[in-house]
C-alpha cells in the first residue's frame, strides 16, 4: 500500500528493512521469503499508472529486489512468474489487486516449491 499512498520508494525501502530486521532478531533461525509486488489492474483500465507522485510501482519492487539481495533473503519474484494484463487479470485476481482462490492456489504451489528447495 505505499505505493497507492506516495511514499517515497526509499521511505519504503527502509520501512521494510526495519521489519526484516525485527524478524531476523525475534526468529533467528527463520527462513524470509520477500515478495517482489505485481503490476495490477484496476476495473479493467490496464496496468496502473504511477502514484499521485509520479513514482511507478517497479521502484517499489526494485526496492524489494536490492534488499532480498543485500540480505540473502529469497525472493519470490511474482512478475516473473505471473502475467498481468487486461487479458489475465481475471483468471488470478479477484478484483484486480488481490488474489481470487486459483491465485492463491497457485501461489501457495510457488512458495511450497521454494521451501521444499
Amino acid at each position: 500500500n505505499d505505493f497507492l499512498f506516495s511514499f517515497e520508494p526509499e521511505d519504503f525501502y527502509q520501512a521494510l528493512q526495519n521489519e526484516i530486521t525485527l524478524i531476523q532478531n525475534e526468529y533467528p533461525e527463520a527462513q524470509i521469503m520477500i515478495m517482489v509486488p505485481h503490476e495490477n489492474v484496476y476495473a479493467g483500465s490496464g496496468k496502473v499508472a504511477p502514484n499521485e507522485q509520479g513514482i511507478f510501482l517497479t521502484e517499489y519492487a526494485d526496492a524489494v529486489k536490492k534488499l532480498a539481495a543485500e540480505q540473502n533473503l529469497t525472493l519470490l519474484d511474482v512478475p516473473a512468474l505471473v502475467t498481468v494484463d487486461e487479458d489475465t487479470h481475471k483468471e488470478y485476481f479477484r478484483d484486480g489487486c488481490h488474489y481470487n482462490e486459483q491465485g492463491r492456489f497457485y501461489m501457495a504451489e510457488y512458495i511450497i516449491d521454494i521451501i521444499e528447495k
